[in-house]
């Protein structure tokens, strides 16, 4: 038989049965069938828009945009769902057709009905944006407090970063179903009084923060709304019992994966066991509340929950007994210690027992039952972003690894082929404001981390000039694996005991250093060029002159103009003057 035998579909343009089309969605993925693709995508997201399924049909135009040769029809096909869902004065249409006319080729036949959509859409919003305010696009949090103010919806759009919200006026409310539909990115709603919840709350909120003053409450209103699949929950909570946290965890336990509880009456042993009886996915759990020894006997009942759930960070605001906690902590990564006021005793208790043995409770667990804890964070002041600044918890228990390059800088080690198997120890120390700890402590512990630790922050550390000292005298230790070192309020007279230190340091690139230093001292020259260095901040009492500054910027050959922040005002004008004369913009 000769000849070739062509497979034709037309899909009809009105189409209401959502099986026939999955057919011909799958047929034309088969025959990699591009029109017949769009033609079946397009009848569908508009059959589920019909149907009131939204989300599915947003999902159908955006798998078109992502065909290169399909992405115009894709746009378009978005840009008519936000239109007949929205109208013209929609801002997120306005910035669908804008993305359209970047990506799509001025050659595509759509191009010119793109543009004509684009300008519609654009005269729409600049005649009803009269009183909105002029809001950057790159803000990630609006705090909405009492302001009069009425068209909330239009200045939600101006940007699709913004993920979450305070509402702390009843009258913002009747524009919150609108803000939420615009802002399908949101997953975040922060209240600041029950009496707000009666309102209809939208379906694809994840992260729930409250504050207020009774439990019984927030759990009955989250009982009447079962559509929601809160995984984070903040609580500020003053009159809160054991049957009203179990009530709670009851219901939202199963899909918890962070959880923070503030402002109640209850020890941590009594959270701890509400934990483990009913949630089995939590990561995080933040908390203020204080230590109850009473509670804190170790018992498989009462810390079942650290052997159990894939618990990684820890954070407490008040002295903790970690030997009864981390010994069953097999998957802490994560461990601050927030607002810390604690005595030099229950230092010398965490890192070292006694002269003869070196090893605290901290270093201890991490030794004895390979304790993958890669953060330890220690502030004597008030950070209340602390849990902001954390490395993010994803759905996946182990992408939670790959977040926390920021701080641990584990994403260059783990390019590095000789770092072998050394994923077991402290990769990040700070110790931020502590005024407790011993010199012979602190010491003690950095050699026994020495071979792991890849950020080190003294900053207002008293005990770090001691360390300084122990190296001039001779008692120095490698940190190969170093990268990033924060030290300020360094005098003069411990410059060459950090150049000392800094020698010992072979991989480092960040270094931010304040003290009264000297640009003229061959021993900061000395510390800038480093061969490993990639970032420098120098702080604002070092001197120099321009001389002095040249000699610097010659010394620093990985150094680029970005990377070097002078705080003086003095020393920056030398800094441009100095740079002046350099072609390759290199210093």
């Amino acid at each position: 038989m000769s000849g070739s035998l062509t497979l034709s579909l037309h899909v009809p343009e009105s189409y209401d049965n959502i099986t026939s089309l999955n057919d011909y969605v799958r047929m034309a993925r088969v025959t990699n069938n591009g029109d017949m693709l769009a033609d079946a995508l397009e009848n569908r997201a508009k059959v589920f828009f019909d149907q009131g399924e939204h989300s599915r049909a947003y999902q159908d135009a955006q798998y078109l945009i992502t065909l290169i040769p399909l992405e115009a029809r894709g746009y378009l096909l978005r840009g008519h769902l936000l239109q007949k869902h929205y109208g013209f004065d929609c801002w997120e249409l306005r910035e669908t057709y804008k993305v359209a006319l970047a990506n799509v080729s001025p050659d595509d036949y759509s191009y010119p009905l793109l543009r004509l959509y684009y300008h519609r859409v654009d005269r729409v919003l600049r005649r009803s944006r009269k009183d909105v305010l002029d809001l950057p696009t790159d803000v990630c949090d609006i705090i909405f407090g009492y302001m009069p103010f009425e068209n909330l919806a239009v200045a939600t759009g101006v940007s699709k970063r913004w993920r979450h919200y305070v509402l702390g006026h009843p009258m913002l409310w009747r524009h919150i179903d609108v803000v939420y539909r615009r802002q399908l990115a949101n997953r975040r709603l922060i209240v600041s009084n029950l009496d707000f919840l009666s309102h209809a709350c939208p379906e694809r909120v994840r992260d729930v923060q409250v504050k207020t003053f009774a439990m019984a409450g927030l759990t009955d209103w989250l009982l009447q709304q079962p559509w929601m699949q809160v995984t984070s929950l903040d609580l500020h909570v003053v009159l809160c019992t054991t049957h009203d946290l179990n009530r709670l965890l009851a219901h939202l336990g199963a899909q918890l994966t962070s959880l923070t509880l503030e402002g109640m009456r209850l020890s941590v042993g009594e959270m701890l066991r509400a934990i483990q009886r009913h949630c089995r996915r939590l990561r995080y759990f933040g908390t203020d509340g204080a230590m109850d020894d009473n509670t804190l006997i170790m018992s498989a009942s009462g810390y079942g929950i650290v052997t159990t759930l894939p618990m990684q960070t820890l954070v407490f605001c008040r002295p903790v007994r970690l030997d009864t906690i981390l010994p069953y902590c097999r998957h802490l990564r994560f461990l601050y210690m927030v607002d810390q006021e604690p005595t030099s005793s229950f230092w010398h208790r965490l890192w070292r027992t006694d002269r003869n043995d070196s090893v605290g409770e901290l270093q201890r667990a991490i030794q004895r039952y390979q304790l993958p804890l890669q953060i330890f964070h220690y502030t004597s002041s008030c950070s209340n972003s602390l849990k902001h600044e954390m490395p993010a918890l994803d759905d996946e228990p182990e992408s939670i690894s790959a977040t926390s390059t920021r701080f641990s800088n584990n994403k260059a080690a783990a390019g590095d082929s000789d770092y072998g198997d050394k994923k077991v120890g402290l990769r990040t120390l700070s110790m931020v404001g502590n005024q407790a700890v011993q010199a012979s402590t602190l010491y003690a512990f950095l050699h026994n981390c020495a071979n792991t630790l890849q950020e080190l922050d003294m900053r207002r550390c008293s005990a770090w000039r001691m360390v300084l000292a122990e190296y001039q005298a001779g008692r120095a230790f490698d940190l190969p694996w170093l990268r990033v070192l924060k030290v300020c309020d360094l005098p003069e007279t411990d410059c060459g005991a950090l150049d000392l230190f800094l020698g010992h340091c072979t991989r480092l690139q960040v270094l931010e250093i304040t003290g009264e230093l000297s640009f003229t001292d061959d021993r900061l020259l000395r510390m800038v060029a480093r061969s490993e260095l990639r970032r420098l901040k120098i702080g604002e009492r070092v001197d120099g002159t321009l001389q002095g500054v040249r000699n610097l910027l010659e010394h620093a050959p990985r150094l680029t103009v970005a990377d070097v922040l002078i705080i003086s005002p003095f020393v920056q004008k030398h800094l441009a003057d100095a740079l002046v004369s350099r072609q390759d913009n290199r210093i």
